[in-house]
């Protein structure tokens, strides 16, 4: 967020289409889990304030399914 805004950000945002593309081109969302994992294709990773991360792990089979029926992706 910037500004209480939502700004997009251009890496991010051209690997939700990618994803997009994928699941479209594949069909499934276990062809593209698989598609991912080949292509080390990860979540994003987040630094938190203590020094651990988050995220930059394999995505599941319940993340893409949030990420493709999310309203915000979407569009």
């Amino acid at each position: 967020m910037k500004d209480g805004k939502i700004a997009v950000v251009k890496d991010e945002a051209e690997l939700v289409r990618m994803i997009f593309r994928r699941y479209l081109e594949l069909g499934s969302v276990n062809e593209l889990l698989r598609d991912l994992e080949k292509r080390n294709i990860r979540t994003k990773a987040r630094l938190l304030s203590t020094g651990s991360t988050r995220g930059g792990i394999p995505f599941g089979r319940g993340t893409l399914y949030y990420l493709l029926s999310n309203h915000f992706y979407i569009g």
